[in-house]
């Protein structure tokens, strides 16, 4: 007679669970998961985290992630099984059951700490990616409406508006820029890094360039007229006779910065495929076509920083407004997951 062997208590008992997988999930594929909770990391790892009620629960997510194509990295159950009473043993069992759920809070609690340094480090993702939208809007926005460089700009209502707006959107595309990075840094690799400090540095030298046309070139508009000819002979092509020293130079370096560095870091988050491609594209062939724009009347060269303007922003609001949710206590059945009060 072939002896049966009945399934313990073990694998019908409910377990808090962490599961890590890597790569980020698009909202696509977390809504494949829905009623579990889960965290990102800059490393470039998922973390699922929910109470599932039996083993078979878990073996289905398994399946689900598994189905996915992205490899997991660890199992790991961070709270107790909590086991049915045995009939005719009711005072052990409500001991027991105390101690357990003592230990299942302290287990959710160490949960929440970790997962709350998780959610705060992408929470400011997030917020950088809002900043690059802001930023991107006001570069291509501006283009149209941006008064001559030159002398007789310098003290008109228009110069006062838009130059420390440029400035504004100057800071806001540095910190932009290294929330694009920080969401896609395992994924776009050492051309991501590199696209991204050459990208960096041409803003921070422009940012300097925008602080002296919003701050210093004004009060100097009337008490050396001479500079300021020569300073804005640098940014539209019509050097003068004024020895500005180091100066041409650096706003040499910026062009070459901002073309060599938005290629490579359009290139990279194309390649990564965590951000839209689209907005990825645009910019690397953005920054490819800038250099033909010198070919053009400097009034009309501005134009073509519009199409980098609305590739940054459009990589800015997919940071924004991708997923995140907070890690809280969540039941995944064996059919489809739902949320049940513990």
């Amino acid at each position: 007679m072939r002896a049966t062997h009945e399934p313990t208590d073990e694998h019908h008992a409910p377990g808090l669970y962490e599961i890590r997988i890597k790569g980020h999930l698009d909202d696509r594929r977390a809504e494949q998961f829905e009623g579990l909770s889960f965290s990102y990391t800059s490393d470039g790892t998922t973390t699922l985290s929910g109470l599932l009620v039996d083993q078979s629960g878990l073996h289905g997510l398994i399946k689900k992630v598994r189905d996915l194509g992205m490899p997991l990295i660890s199992v790991m159950q961070v709270g107790p099984q909590q086991a049915n009473s045995p009939e005719g043993n009711t005072d052990t069992f409500q001991k027991g059951d105390k101690h357990m759920n003592n230990l299942h809070q302290t287990a959710v609690i160490k949960v929440d700490k970790q997962s709350n340094m998780k959610i705060e480090a992408s929470s400011l993702i997030r917020w950088a990616g809002l900043a690059a939208v802001v930023a991107g809007i006001i570069y291509a926005g501006i283009q149209p409406i941006h008064p001559p460089d030159m002398l007789a700009s310098v003290n008109t209502s228009a110069w006062g508006i838009i130059t420390p707006l440029k400035t504004l959107m100057s800071f806001l595309f540095l910190l932009g820029l290294t929330g694009l990075y920080a969401r896609q840094v395992k994924e776009s690799g050492w051309l991501g890094l590199i696209g991204y400090l050459l990208l960096s540095l041409c803003w921070a030298l422009e940012l300097a360039f925008i602080f002296a046309e919003a701050f210093i070139i004004p009060p100097l508009a009337s008490a050396a007229p001479k500079f300021v000819e020569g300073f804005f002979g640098i940014v539209n092509g019509h050097p003068t006779q004024m020895n500005l020293g180091i100066l041409p130079a650096l706003y040499a370096l910026v062009g070459i910065l901002y073309l060599s560095g938005g290629l490579l870091f359009g290139i990279a988050t194309f390649r990564a495929g965590i951000l839209p491609r689209w907005a990825s594209g645009l910019l690397a062939a953005a920054a490819v076509l800038t250099p033909l724009a010198v070919l053009l009347p400097h009034a009309i060269q501005r134009f073509a920083a519009v199409p980098v303007g609305i590739a940054l922003a459009g990589l800015g609001y997919a940071l924004w407004s991708e997923r995140r949710e907070k890690v809280s206590e969540a039941v995944l059945g064996t059919g489809s997951p739902k949320l049940v009060q513990t």
